[in-house]
């Protein structure tokens, strides 16, 4: 059995037939670039390797990682989380202890950094189950302008200019799971933007100059002294909503890094759904320009990350486009806004499908805690096909909807994008 080239067209029968192959095969296609890596993995520094000083450490690297996860700093402490740090043990999947860095002195003691990486399943069922988020690492990329004013200068933060706030952004990786990306500020970036523009917060002249970095999000912060203290103003731009706020602070360390952290709290709040009661929408998903089995199985495998879906089974293939039903963490908005991120999917008019039925049987696209994939049903004979797949088996199938009657009547509200080459 042969596959087609990359560039042959695909016909509905052979791309239906080919599923479960995909579905094995679609594990060794190549990472998205937006993922966020080590949010299940947290460091402690430990004075040594014993027992008792290693039950506090893991407990203490859990509430590390159910910050980085659930994207809320206020998630430790809140009664859904009573007691869960005591037994934080039965959630660690490995551990090691590396040498931590010495400090020079005439006292050195000897210390180790414990590295905990915590089970991600676990982690995530412990937070649904209480009614936090999570979130997913298909995460926004924020990119940040930041001018400080000091002793009557304002200039602005590069990628290599200003080591303080380069620290700060790695420790905001790190902590938060949040990225965030300092400009080059070079000849390009100075000619179309100056110190007094982000100081003066002109939207325009900042998000054109924006563009060359392809953000998610662009943060602008003006940092500068006030009454004693560091004052930062701050304003987020994300499609089309902007978010403001201020941090304070004794030093301009303290005041930038509150701004950054405040950055990532309001991304959380609009990608991270909490897994509400009744806030599980069922959805039609169809996209277009699907016309080869490289662009199914990259399609699938991004369904698969999209951890605002709870479930994702194909409901309808037809040459060049296919028909997704699926349930959405947070609402039909939630959905909207995790798969602007990133360029693998964009907008597209309603897509339309010939009006004869198409028996096609689930594919699991996206499972709570499981990678399953449901063998299609021959379109011949979809009975026969579920007790002959012992994958099939252990799913429950989504039975064919009838493309003939009306969406208002099925009452499912359909999303129409383009899968991007």
């Amino acid at each position: 059995m042969s596959f087609p080239a990359p560039s042959q067209r695909l016909d509905c029968v052979p791309l239906v037939r080919f599923v479960v192959v995909l579905g094995l095969l679609v594990s060794c296609l190549p990472v998205w670039a937006a993922r966020m890596e080590g949010l299940y993995d947290a460091s402690v520094t430990v004075s040594d390797r014993e027992a008792d000083s290693r039950g506090p450490a893991i407990a203490s690297a859990l509430e590390k990682v159910l910050i980085k996860v659930s994207g809320d700093p206020q998630v430790i402490g809140s009664n859904e989380l009573t007691g869960v740090l005591r037994d934080a043990d039965r959630y660690v999947q490995q551990y090691r202890y590396d040498p931590a860095l010495q400090l020079e002195g005439p006292v050195a003691e000897p210390s180790w950094n414990l590295v905990v990486k915590f089970d991600p399943e676990s982690v995530d069922r412990l937070l649904r189950e209480r009614k936090l988020p999570v979130w997913g690492d298909q995460r926004p990329e924020t990119l940040l302008w930041l001018v400080t004013e000091s002793a009557g200068r304002r200039s602005l933060a590069g990628s290599d200019n200003d080591p303080e706030v380069f620290s700060l952004v790695r420790r905001l990786d790190s902590e938060r799971g949040v990225r965030v990306l300092l400009p080059l500020l070079d000849l390009e970036d100075r000619s179309r933007l100056q110190a007094a523009d982000v100081w003066g917060d002109f939207s325009q002249a900042i998000l054109d100059a924006s563009e060359r970095y392809k953000p998610d999000a662009v943060l602008v912060g003006r940092v500068g002294r006030e009454g004693g203290q560091w004052l930062g103003r701050w304003t987020l731009y994300q499609g089309d909503t902007r978010d403001r706020w201020e941090s304070r602070a004794a030093s301009r360390r303290d005041a930038v890094y509150d701004g950054l952290q405040q950055d990532a709290t309001a991304l959380a709040l609009r990608f991270a759904p909490r897994a509400t009661d009744g806030l599980l929408s069922e959805l039609r998903l169809d996209v277009v320009d699907v016309s080869t089995f490289e662009a199914y199985a990259r399609l699938e495998r991004y369904l698969r990350d999209l951890n605002t879906l709870a479930d994702a089974q194909v409901e309808r293939v037809e040459p060049d486009r296919i028909r997704f039903r699926v349930k959405a963490r947070g609402g039909e908005e939630s959905l909207r806004r995790a798969i602007s991120l990133g360029d693998v999917l964009s907008p597209a008019p309603p897509v339309a499908f010939s009006s004869a039925p198409v028996a096609v049987a689930p594919t699991v696209a996206a499972q709570e805690g499981t990678d399953a994939v449901t063998q299609p049903l021959d379109a011949a004979s979809p009975a026969a096909g579920l007790n002959d797949h012992p994958a099939a088996a252990d799913t429950v199938a989504l039975a064919p909807v009838d493309a003939t009657i009306p969406a208002t009547e099925q009452a499912v509200p359909s999303l129409s994008y383009r899968l991007v080459p």
